[in-house]
């Protein structure tokens, strides 16, 4: 099984310890983003990863390329221009009550913001791969990002490949756009997936499906996935639900396809 992700590259920047940026002169680097962290993971079950994306003509982005490598992930298609940037930003983790804290540098300069649609052999990168998969994050960035994103599910619609699509909704990247515009670049999407990856407020607050809040949780959510299901034609979806209880930090998946599951409950370290 081949897989493609299309997706920006970051470095993530981390004071060591919980501390704060202003505690330390130490950080430490990962080489990350959503597609890199999910191919990453695919790959360790055996299949065959790619990565779509644009990085800059340097040393910076050659240590990236070579970081993606390490992690399997397959190399083919990405590409490098002149622009000098790669995404970055700072995370403080957040200790006791005091929350985890990122800080976005100016990630709109970066090689992948800049890149055109053009630069990239988009109908070689779907017929080399089974499912292709796009991150949500790609239609909040800039125009070129989003036509990317657009020409590449058109292109997996038309050559038969199964459309993988991540919410991976962030407020922070859209205050230049209002509600609406959001909303109409996710369904120009949305209409082409067969799997989608979200959670209940993308169907609710992003969407503006209505479901009877009156009904315990995972009632709405069921109801919410099925009208989400009818009227965009989507054939599973996907996602976690978070929870609190007793002191401890709970995630649990669920998934609708033909049926709708829901697994148990797992500890985990924080969200």
């Amino acid at each position: 099984m081949n897989i493609l992700s299309y997706g920006e590259v970051n470095l993530r920047f981390s004071p060591p310890d919980y501390q704060l940026l202003e505690q330390t002169n130490q950080l430490t680097y990962q080489v990350t983003g959503t597609g890199v962290n999910l191919l990453t993971n695919l790959k360790a079950f055996g299949m065959t990863t790619n990565l779509l994306t644009s990085l800059p003509d340097n040393h910076v982005g050659k240590a990236a390329a070579a970081h993606i490598r390490k992690y399997g992930i397959q190399d083919t298609f990405i590409y490098f221009n002149q622009h000098h940037h790669i995404g970055s930003y700072f995370v403080e983790l957040g200790y006791g009550n005091r929350p985890t804290v990122v800080t976005y540098q100016n990630r709109l300069a970066s090689a992948f913001c800049q890149a055109e649609p053009e630069d990239y052999n988009l109908e070689a990168a779907v017929e080399a791969n089974d499912i292709i998969h796009i991150c949500g994050i790609t239609l909040l960035l800039n125009e070129k990002t989003r036509t990317t994103a657009l020409k590449l599910a058109t292109c997996a619609n038309k050559l038969g490949k199964k459309l993988y699509f991540d919410f991976n909704y962030r407020p922070s990247l859209n205050t230049e756009h209002s509600h609406l515009f959001i909303k109409e670049q996710y369904e120009k999407i949305l209409y082409k997936a067969d799997v989608v990856f979200g959670g209940i407020r993308d169907i609710t607050e992003l969407l503006a499906i209505s479901v009877d809040t009156s009904q315990p949780y995972l009632s709405q959510l069921e109801e919410g996935i099925r009208t989400f299901k009818q009227k965009y034609g989507v054939q599973t979806y996907v996602g976690t639900n978070r929870d609190y209880s007793n002191g401890q930090h709970l995630l649990s998946g669920f998934i609708d396809g033909a049926t709708f599951k829901v697994s148990q409950k797992k500890g985990c370290r924080y969200l």
